[in-house]
C-alpha cells in the first residue's frame, strides 16, 4: 500500500517548527546539565574540604578548644559555615536550598550553622557528613511542560585525629 500526499503546501514548514523546537529543547537541555554538574562539583569538593576540617578538629565549635594546639588555624563553626555557604554561592545555589549535617557518635545528627558547638569527637571515631543541594531544571523549565528538579547528597566519613584528654583519661596501654 502506497500513499501519497498530494498537496504538500507548508509540509517543510511544519519540518522546520519540529526541528528548531526540538534543537531549542536540546540547547536548554545541555546549558541545565552544565548548572548541575558544576553544582555536583561544587558539592563535592565542599564535603571533601568540610570532612577535612572535621577529622583534624575533631569536630566544630564556636571557638577552639583547650585540646587543639594550632588555635590560630582552628576553623570555627561561623567560619566553616560561612566558607561552605560561599562555595554554594559560587555554584549558584541560594541558601535556602543546601543543608550541612554531621553525625557525631555522641550528638547524633546535628545541622550546621553559625553557632554550632559540637562535643569533640576523640580519635579514631568516625563522623558522617551530609551536604545536602535540592536544585531545579531552570532553561528546561521554561520549555517543556513540566518542571524537573533533583537533589544532591554527598556523603563522607571523616575519622577524628583529635585526642580528647580530660581528667580521667590520662591512662596508657602502654606497660
Amino acid at each position: 500500500m502506497n500513499i501519497k500526499i498530494k498537496n504538500q503546501k507548508g509540509l517543510s514548514t511544519l519540518q522546520t517548527v519540529v526541528i528548531a523546537i526540538t534543537v531549542i529543547i536540546c540547547i536548554s537541555f545541555f546549558i541545565d546539565l552544565t548548572n548541575v554538574v558544576k553544582k555536583q562539583q561544587a558539592v563535592s569538593l565542599t564535603s571533601t574540604f568540610v570532612s577535612r576540617t572535621i577529622a583534624k578538629q575533631g569536630g566544630v565549635r564556636v571557638s577552639a578548644p583547650n585540646e587543639f594546639m594550632e588555635k590560630e588555624k582552628y576553623i570555627n563553626s561561623a567560619d566553616l559555615y560561612n566558607k561552605v555557604k560561599k562555595s554554594m554561592n559560587s555554584a549558584n545555589v541560594p541558601d535556602n536550598q543546601w543543608s550541612l549535617k554531621i553525625k557525631t557518635p555522641t550528638q547524633g545528627t546535628i545541622t550546621i550553622k553559625p553557632n554550632t558547638n559540637l562535643t569533640l569527637v576523640d580519635a579514631g571515631k568516625d563522623m558522617e557528613i551530609t551536604l545536602t543541594v535540592n536544585y531545579k531544571w531552570d532553561v528546561v523549565s521554561k520549555v517543556i511542560p513540566f518542571n524537573p528538579n533533583g537533589q544532591i547528597n554527598s556523603k563522607r566519613v571523616a575519622t577524628s585525629t583529635l585526642k580528647v584528654r580530660g581528667n580521667t583519661n590520662l591512662e596508657t596501654q602502654l606497660k
